[in-house]
């Protein structure tokens, strides 16, 4: 090895003495030709990191990891032409696949006016601190990416109200450039008249309020869009350093919602007009009827006395067509009965006074007033009714009403041979009676069955269009039901027959106890059909 200078054996014995071994960066002493002539641990590790050996007396750039030796003898070489401090940042070295990176700090030892006799050699791990910013970089990265991609508008602006940075959706929004929104203030983006709200927004933002707001912001050719501007203060520790906000494009919102208001306007009108017609509709439906139902009368009163012989002997055929005449006009009667009946649904006012009654009673005498009309047919009518029902509240009339037109409905469309039946029973979990009008008929098709309640809704079959009618009973039905609380519906499968159920309220029991006497309202008899 050549003799070493005096200043740096000096150095090398003041290295050895201060503990140089444990520093925790890399140190190295070089004699003026780069000869290793000292090393710590730290060093040692670096020089052997890419698998090499050191060789006592090697010189420093070639005992250095392959990938760095050209920065090492650059470094030296800048220190010695120069005389003075070398630096090189981020020395990379690959070891088992993985890349580690250091900074390489050359000073040159020399005695004023005189030649320099060597160099010491730092080298400091930095690969932590690497790796920490490349994670940051692209992190940065993505984080301006996904601020990119933003269908909003997002921009910073610093505590003078100075943007200093935006996205590119709020430059598109706004047709500028990224230093012409930069060089602006915020009152430049807006419509002149919106600019004292903006002026409080922003005092609001600078005292760390969270502020949402509505806001005309001004293109750079001059038009306008109506942007939500949402805002939060961005804070170190305590301290408010900075106003972020986000800018939603509201034009078509707004376009909606006035759109939406537009319509209101027109349903509102247009139901204004249909309560108007409706109510055209009812009174002329009920003025209709009771007209209708003075000549009916007349009609019906002259056939019946024709009839019973009252006017004079009749023929065989005069009989018939009077019998025809009279079955006419009670049809006539019941469309009318109808057709009041739905007005006073729509109203409110169908079911009247409500009073406990027997519902075996009710159902006994509906059955008993439709057996001769079943015999006719060749239909069996029963009736089974569960002992001990408690009473129902009902209105008896508007039951009694139900009850015909279930039965009808089910004598109608079953064949003779066939049975109807009617059944009560009590469903104690939910306090009702459960009663039930079957027949043995065709069924009804599902497609059909969710229409069946509807107004004006008949089947299409050969026994509706025979018998006539406006399809309004089940809608009848149905509205009584419900206005006793209650509910209507039908099961029904092809080829076996239909089931239509409703249900009806029990009396709750009071306080103390079953009524005195135990008495409960007798069953009248319903009016005749067409009379008030």
């Amino acid at each position: 090895m050549n003799g070493m200078a005096d200043p740096t054996n000096l150095l090398r014995e003041f290295l050895a003495a201060t503990g140089a071994e444990d520093f925790p960066a890399g140190l190295a002493l070089l004699d003026a030709e780069g000869v290793l002539a000292y090393s710590n641990w730290e060093m040692r590790r670096w020089l052997e990191s890419s698998g090499g050996r050191i060789v006592e007396g090697g010189r420093l750039v070639e005992l250095a990891p392959a990938d760095c030796r050209g920065k090492v003898a650059g470094a030296l070489r800048e220190a010695s032409e120069k005389r003075k401090f070398s630096y090189r940042e981020s020395l990379e070295t690959r070891s088992g696949g993985e890349s580690f990176f250091f900074n390489l700090s050359v000073f040159p030892i020399a005695a004023p006016g005189a030649a320099i006799s060597g160099f010491v050699v730092s080298v400091q791990d930095v690969t932590r601190m690497v790796r920490i910013k490349e994670a940051y970089r692209q992190a940065s990265g993505y984080l301006n990416q996904l601020i990119d991609s933003l269908n909003d508008g997002f921009y910073v602006m610093d505590m003078q109200g100075r943007f200093t940075f935006c996205n590119r959706r709020l430059l598109e929004m706004l047709g500028m450039e990224e230093n012409e929104l930069l060089s602006s203030e915020p009152f430049d983006i807006v419509h002149p008249q919106d600019r004292p709200l903006v002026a409080e927004m922003l005092r609001k933002r600078r005292e760390g309020e969270r502020v949402v707001f509505e806001v005309r912001m001004l293109r750079k050719d001059g038009t306008t869009f109506q942007a939500e501007v949402r805002s939060a203060p961005v804070m170190e520790g305590d301290v408010q350093v900075a106003i972020v906000s986000v800018a939603h494009d509201i034009t078509e919102r707004k376009r909606l919602e006035k759109e939406v208001r537009r319509s209101r306007l027109e349903l509102e009108k247009a139901y204004e007009e249909l309560s108007v017609l409706d109510k055209m509709k009812s009174d002329f439906i009920a003025i209709a009827s009771h007209e209708l139902r003075t000549p009916l009368s007349i009609i019906k009163g002259y056939a019946e006395a024709f009839l019973h012989g009252e006017l004079g002997e009749i023929s065989e055929g005069q009989r018939e067509k009077l019998e025809l005449v009279n079955r006419r006009a009670d049809q006539m009667t019941r469309i009318i009965n109808d057709l009041l009946d739905i007005t006073r649904l729509e109203e409110g006012r169908l079911v009247a006074e409500r009073r406990p009654v027997p519902i075996g009673e009710i159902i006994g005498t509906v059955t008993a007033e439709f057996q001769q009309q079943a015999r006719r047919c060749g239909i069996k009518l029963t009736e089974q009714v569960e002992e001990g029902l408690p009473p129902v509240l009902v209105d008896v009339w508007r039951v009694h009403q139900v009850l015909e037109n279930l039965i009808s409905n089910a004598i109608k469309f079953t064949p003779e041979g066939g049975e109807v039946g009617v059944t009560a029973t009590l469903r104690p979990s939910i306090q009702v009676v459960e009663v039930a009008v079957f027949d043995t008929g065709p069924g009804i098709p599902r497609s059909q069955q969710e229409r069946l309640f509807d107004k004006f809704y008949q089947m299409d079959t050969t026994s509706t269009r025979s018998a006539g009618g406006l399809g309004l009973g089940l809608a009848i039905s149905k509205g009584i039901v419900e206005a006793h609380g209650g509910r209507i519906w039908v099961e029904s499968e092809l080829g076996k027959g239909s089931f239509f159920k409703f249900t009806l309220p029990t009396v709750p029991d009071p306080p103390g106890g079953p009524d005195s006497d135990g008495q409960t309202a007798p069953v009248m008899r319903p009016p005749v059909p067409g009379k008030d």
